[in-house]
């Protein structure tokens, strides 16, 4: 009686801590290698299970190149942000402002499926879209031995040959958790770094919290189903409608004398 006792104590303290470790949340930042400067990062929430990602833009970076300064009256366009450090701040909290009506372009893929899922709205059509995305084989990397920190995290190296070029990854067995960035996966570790070799493809992770404690995005699987290459034609469409929009707002501004001719 005492050792069947015992037995079951020791099944359900090994259930708690299995149960305890699929419930950790990790959550990466990733910057896109191919940009000198991170114009955005790629958020991602990484369980024992599934992962959700959200891409994040830096507003400041994308936006420092250019924007709107009323002038005498007129719109001009600016670069200078010490001068119009003032104006620069406006416009930036009021484009995050505006992102926060918007809504959230949301990923999530069980680790087990090779169909990535995202939610889409149209702001052109007001309707809601769930583009399915198969992910390609990820089962050709070759370990190597050797062991870098990267992150505080002891990583070990694979490499993959993937679109006719050579990948190398940095994984950690510390977070035992068969996914990355992107479409990349399928080591025994979470990928935390993954690049070609000219450095000018890949992902890097530049924040990690181990375990996250704030609350995840949550994906909501309503709407039309699409494929990616669908999505990709109606992206093409809505941004040449908004292109155009923008454009025949600018002309009437500038024969209203209201925007400086450039």
């Amino acid at each position: 009686m005492k050792t069947f006792q015992l037995t079951c104590i020791f099944l359900f303290v090994c259930i708690l801590q299995l149960t305890a470790q699929n419930s950790i949340v990790y959550s990466v930042k990733y910057k896109d290698l191919k940009s000198a400067t991170v114009l955005g990062t790629y958020n991602y929430w990484f369980t024992a299970n599934q992962l959700v990602t959200v891409r994040e833009s830096n507003l400041r970076a994308m936006y420092m190149r250019g924007f709107p300064v009323l002038i005498n009256g007129k719109m001009t366009t600016q670069s200078d942000t010490v001068t119009y450090n003032k104006e620069f701040n406006e416009f930036i909290q009021e484009m995050a402002d505006d992102q926060k009506k918007q809504a959230q372009t949301i990923s999530f893929r069980e680790l087990q499926s090779s169909i990535l899922k995202m939610s889409y709205y149209n702001d052109y059509l007001k309707k809601n879209f769930i583009v399915h995305d198969t992910l390609p084989n990820m089962d050709g990397w070759k370990m190597l031995d050797e062991i870098v920190m990267f992150m505080g995290f002891r990583c070990q190296k694979a490499i993959l040959q993937y679109k006719n070029e050579e990948y190398t990854a940095l994984f950690t067995p510390e977070i035992p958790i068969n996914a990355g960035p992107n479409v990349f996966r399928g080591l025994p570790g979470l990928i935390l770094k993954v690049s070609n070799k000219q450095a000018n493809m890949g992902y890097e992770a530049i924040e990690i919290q181990a375990p996250f404690k704030g609350s995840v995005p949550t994906f909501v699987s309503k709407g039309e189903i699409i494929s990616y290459k669908e999505w990709i034609v109606m992206l093409r469409e809505r941004n040449q409608k908004s292109s155009e929009s923008m454009k025949n707002m600018i002309n009437d501004l500038k024969k209203q004398g209201a925007v400086e001719n450039q």
